[in-house]
């Protein structure tokens, strides 16, 4: 590997970062420990998809941070998320908009400098944690800001962006995602759009992208991908649930896997799906399930709230049963 490579915030060292807080609570749940505040200040801790804000009555969405907000963050202790700056969705206004959210991105940083830092590569998340700063991994929740145009994705990269989906729920010239019924997968520019993010050393993300296209995807990359935040369909039949064997795949890849929070609260909560499920969402049960999937051989898992980022250390949230 030459120098320069050694700079870049890589693939492999962003899925080993963000598994880092996993493995180590996988290790404190086997020993049926609490964890104190000084094993969590030394964590490295990444919610996989979040970011800092909230909703305030009366404000647009892309209204500034209010002190309140950057606080919040500080507080979470999370020392850096996956923070989604592009639009979603087949819209004429996509890359516009997208343009616009990377700004609002840089113009938080600016105003924050003290709060959040900017990520770029590997060491930055040693830098952000620290100073006590929650670091921003720009991200995308789709590639319809590409309009079909590959080589903007060298612009996003040197814009900051080190994180994209090529799907979000639905057909784009990409591929197809998980709500297209026919179920296309990759198209031929979706396989050059995965041979591009790995030769630009951008983690692919591949949630809500059709099993189909997931499968593809995982089989094409030469490089680790990542689910950032998914749930099991095995537990709850739902589209947006990825299937065992992709899952599957996922874990004999050597990638990761994102478990979101609501998610998981659909899977153990009574449904009308095809398998019985415990009574309540119950903290307990959501570390069971994730265990079982450890013991099972599948992907290094990471926690994602699919929230904003608040002032209550994440230690709560992933305290072992």
């Amino acid at each position: 590997m030459d120098s320069a490579s050694n700079l870049m915030l890589t693939r492999r060292d962003a899925l080993a970062a963000a598994t880092g807080v996993s493995l180590w609570s996988r290790s404190a749940a086997r020993a049926n420990t609490v964890y104190s505040d000084k094993q969590y200040t030394s964590a490295m801790v990444i919610d996989s998809l979040g970011g800092p804000g909230g909703f305030e009555p009366g404000l647009p969405d892309d209204a500034p941070l209010s002190p309140k907000f950057v606080t919040d963050a500080r507080a979470s202790g999370i020392t850096a998320v996956n923070l989604t700056v592009g639009e979603v969705g087949n819209r004429p206004d996509v890359f516009e908009k997208t343009i616009a959210a990377i700004a609002g991105a840089e113009h938080e940083l600016t105003a924050h400098p003290d709060a959040f830092l900017k990520v770029l590569r590997a060491s930055d998340l040693a830098l952000a944690k620290s100073t006590n700063r929650v670091g921003l991994i720009f991200g995308f929740e789709d590639s319809s800001m590409l309009e079909g145009n590959l080589k903007r994705l060298a612009l996003f990269y040197d814009l900051g962006v080190r994180i994209c989906q090529p799907t979000y729920n639905q057909r784009n010239l990409v591929g197809d995602g998980c709500l297209e019924p026919s179920d296309g997968g990759l198209s031929q520019l979706g396989h050059d759009f995965v041979a591009e993010m790995n030769r630009l050393h951008m983690v692919l993300d591949l949630s809500h992208g059709s099993p189909r296209t997931i499968a593809e995807a995982i089989a094409a990359s030469k490089a680790p991908v990542a689910i950032s935040h998914t749930g099991c369909r095995a537990l709850v039949d739902l589209p947006r649930n990825t299937r065992d064997s992709e899952l599957k795949a996922l874990a004999d890849r050597g990638r990761c896997r994102g478990y979101l929070f609501h998610a998981i609260s659909q899977e153990i909560r009574p449904t009308p799906c095809r398998r019985p499920h415990p009574p309540s969402g119950t903290r307990r049960e959501c570390m069971r399930r994730r265990s079982r999937r450890h013991r099972n051989g599948w992907p290094n898992i990471a926690n994602r709230a699919e929230q904003s980022l608040c002032g209550i250390p994440a230690q709560i949230l992933c305290r072992p049963p």
